[in-house]
């Protein structure tokens, strides 16, 4: 499955009987026009890159609600990231290695070793180890909105 995130979104609108739909709708609105800010984003053509670098490549179901996993593709890095209303669950998959000392900033445990049984949506093959591992390749549990936008910021800045 590979889907635009819009179109997806306007298939899988929660009934208004669903509790968390407005949380739904918010997740999906925060990856959809507020997380490309964090990129190295300077021109409109840059922004439609970005837009189609963005797709919905799995679901997952919490608090009754169906989820969207996403893929990025920016810079060379592929990012592959779920939100069930709890935390961010993100796998990160580079060519090249991504040196950053991400400990002062305490947006994850880079030591942490995640269970694919907490990657909800994602397939097994998605799910890494620790950054400290590799870093190249590693999966990560990022607590919020914000915490999600400073990684980025900080995986673009730094390379």
């Amino acid at each position: 499955m590979k889907k635009k995130l819009q179109e997806w979104f306007m298939d899988n609108i929660p009934e208004d009987k669903m509790l968390w739909k407005n949380a739904m709708a918010d997740q999906v609105i925060f990856i959809r026009d507020k997380i490309y800010r964090a990129f190295p984003i300077k021109t409109k053509e840059d922004y439609s890159k970005f837009k189609e670098a963005l797709s919905v490549i799995s679901t997952h179901t919490s608090k009754s609600v169906v989820l969207p996993v996403y893929n990025i593709y920016w810079g060379g890095i592929t990012f592959i990231l779920r939100e069930n209303f709890y935390d961010w669950k993100v796998s990160v998959i580079s060519s090249k290695p991504i040196d950053i000392d991400f400990k002062p900033f305490r947006l994850f445990d880079p030591e942490k070793q995640i269970s694919p049984v907490y990657c909800e949506g994602f397939m097994d093959e998605w799910v890494f180890g620790p950054y400290t591992n590799n870093n190249k390749k590693f999966t990560i549990e990022i607590q919020d909105d914000f915490d999600l936008f400073c990684f980025f910021k900080i995986m673009f800045a730094s390379n």
